[in-house]
């Protein structure tokens, strides 16, 4: 059956690659937000914002039964921090303004817009290294010795 269906699987590959980066996006969101209303440290939220991330994407593919696309070599990590720095810039940014409100008391517009920024810059990176090639490491293979 796959093999008729490779066309189809072939042209799918970028709307859920699309798909996957968003959701990347929203885990790095969710975990720098949460480090940011915690800590308040920008260093922890970009490190709990992109271990969100790609944990919860490893357990996606463990749980799928695939390799975690982190050791294939994509640009997933890379992705992952980007999302996760925008969010304790948001803050930064926010703190400088005088009538900035926190998250907790602003319109949905604006929430939609917080969570919409790391979710759409992911997307944009992954599609971008796609469109390229670009990939990170990926562990080499090892030669046989005869």
């Amino acid at each position: 059956m796959s093999i008729w269906s490779q066309r189809l699987i072939q042209r799918l590959r970028p709307p859920v690659l699309f798909f996957d980066a968003l959701g990347l996006g929203c885990f790095a969101f969710a975990g720098a937000h949460k480090a940011m209303v915690m800590t308040h440290y920008v260093e922890v939220a970009i490190v709990r914002g992109v271990a969100t991330a790609v944990g919860g994407g490893v357990m996606r593919d463990v749980l799928l039964s695939g390799v975690p696309v982190i050791l294939q070599g994509e640009i997933h990590a890379l992705a992952a921090r980007i999302g996760a720095c925008v969010r304790p810039g948001q803050v930064r940014a926010d703190s400088l303004c005088v009538d900035a409100a926190p998250l907790e008391s602003a319109c949905l517009r604006q929430i939609v817009m917080r969570c919409a920024t790391p979710c759409l810059a992911v997307a944009i990176t992954r599609c971008l290294a796609y469109t390229v090639s670009l990939h990170g490491p990926a562990p080499r293979r090892r030669r046989r010795v005869r």
